[in-house]
């Protein structure tokens, strides 16, 4: 069954015994994420589930390790511009699922494209807050690999503005050899992952990682949030990344 058909198929149902799946946020690779409210505290969450089951076929096995390490790493950043994560667990349909803060909002992407570039002063807040988050996962020993506007979220008006960090799919952990040998078996060695646009020229090559991906990523947002775009556009994946290697901005 499609995924959209899924998502749409749990609207209104009670998951997991006790959340009450309200409303859908959106749909990704691995599956959806819905408005829930707790049945038995009146709470509001976000609700991830990966629409695979766990006694599926072994193909599907990935999916699994990519949202578990996407729920592990959440699990050990707790910082206010990073979205936080409640609980882990499998539902009575054994589909795996997350329960995260709902973060009311628009996402950074949105606010760009209906609001126009960002004043200095408005960028320097809001920038200043998603280094802080970024402090903080690099201080675990964790990479994010994919910053940009559509992962970052705005909560509140004027000078209480909040942004939240989300999409911690692509995260990995560098710690030491060991984590390297695992995460290069489960996305394969020398893999692209991330978003062109925001990637680092080492990224874009498949090259080994570390924090300072994460900065670049960030100062590609930084520099669209004033400009309206980032610096290296084009049509094509390549042209994008051979003018990140070899073009100023």
């Amino acid at each position: 069954m499609p995924k959209g058909r899924k998502s749409a198929k749990l609207l209104g149902q009670v998951f997991a015994k006790k959340y009450l799946l309200q409303s859908l946020i959106g749909e990704g690779g691995f599956g959806a994420v819905f408005s829930a409210r707790n049945i038995e505290t009146n709470q509001k969450y976000a609700l991830k589930i990966l629409f695979i089951k766990l006694d599926s076929v072994l193909d599907q096995e990935r999916d699994l390790q990519y949202f578990q390490r996407e729920a592990g790493i959440l699990s050990l950043v707790q910082h206010p511009n990073i979205v936080s994560v409640f609980e882990i667990g499998v539902s009575e349909q054994n589909l795996p699922y997350l329960v995260m803060e709902l973060v009311e909002g628009k996402l950074l992407s949105d606010s760009l494209k209906n609001e126009g570039i960002f004043s200095l002063s408005r960028l320097v807040r809001l920038i200043s807050q998603l280094c802080q988050a970024v402090a903080a996962i690099h201080k675990q020993g964790i990479i994010h690999r994919d910053l940009k506007p559509e992962n970052i979220i705005i909560n509140g008006e004027g000078e209480n503005e909040v942004v939240k960090l989300l999409d911690f799919g692509l995260a990995k952990l560098v710690r030491g050899e060991r984590d390297d040998k695992w995460l290069r078996t489960l996305t394969g060695r020398g893999q692209i992952h991330g978003t062109i646009f925001y990637m680092s020229p080492e990224q874009c090559e498949g090259k080994k990682l570390n924090e300072r991906t994460d900065i670049y990523s960030l100062g590609i947002v930084a520099y669209e949030l004033l400009t309206g775009q980032p610096p290296f556009c084009g049509d094509f994946p390549l042209s994008v990344m051979m003018r990140s290697r070899n073009c100023a901005p």
